[in-house]
């Protein structure tokens, strides 16, 4: 069994325009690639050496530049499975153009993403892209022999598996994320994590938001609390990291 960090990749320029991405391609800007520096050195005791991340440029760049921050070999690995949901028409475009242009469906997405942005990847299809990604990344480090790995993603995927874990929704900010385990055809996100931190010293952990283990079965979802903590992980809020849908 495979534990796996999954993280939301660092600010994008366009996560800084307010602009929406699905899969466009921008970079990261220079907070984001500050934003990998200081999440990096954090990671550092996680000992991760192997990688593996979405094939948008954002993810790719937030997974180099996490691993120059570490010592030792890094191997890397692209799955175009974790990019992130496709928004068809909405792509490129500030929220509030979207909200101007399409007031009622930026109302029925932004609280409820069963709605389908006009163009966009239908919610039950990505659900099952993002269960394929999980497996298909754990299958990769189980099989390189990686007791633990470090996944870079979008923010789209991760919601989708608390979603499909049955969890409360949440924002997901740059760099944070949860650690997940895949059992059987069920897997468990335990515990939530932000790499970001303000006013909390790298490398202390300030404690899990939700204060509780998450087990998550797709096929039967449930949650059960154990206190486990995130060792190695610091756990704070940054003003920089930007918590918008997509």
């Amino acid at each position: 069994m495979a534990r796996l960090l999954f993280l939301r990749h660092a600010q994008t320029i366009w996560n800084a325009e307010g602009r929406w991405q699905g899969h466009a391609d921008p970079p990261l800007s220079d907070l984001g690639r500050s934003q990998c520096q200081e999440a990096g050195s954090v990671l550092r005791g996680e000992g991760f050496d192997l990688v593996i991340t979405s094939d948008l440029r954002r993810a790719r760049q937030s997974g180099e530049l996490l691993a120059n921050e570490w010592d030792w070999p890094v191997e890397t690995s692209v799955e175009s499975l974790l990019r992130e949901r496709d928004i068809g028409d909405w792509s490129t475009m500030t929220t509030t153009e979207i909200r101007e242009g399409w007031p009622a469906e930026y109302a029925a997405f932004t609280s409820d993403e069963s709605n389908t942005p006009p163009g966009g990847e239908p919610l039950e299809s990505f659900d099952e892209r993002a269960r394929e990604a999980l497996h298909r990344v754990d299958a990769l480090a189980i099989g390189a022999s990686r007791s633990q790995s470090l996944v870079v993603t979008h923010g789209g995927i991760i919601r989708s598996l608390i979603r499909q874990a049955g969890l409360e929704r949440r924002p997901v900010g740059n760099l944070s994320g949860g650690w997940l385990e895949v059992e059987g055809v069920g897997f468990r996100l335990d515990p939530w994590v932000e790499l970001l931190s303000s006013g909390v010293p790298p490398g202390v952990s300030a404690g899990v938001p939700s204060g509780a283990s998450l087990a998550a079965d797709v096929a039967a979802s449930s949650a059960t609390p154990s206190g486990a903590s995130t060792a190695g992980v610091t756990v704070g809020s940054d003003p920089g990291s930007q918590t918008s849908w997509l």
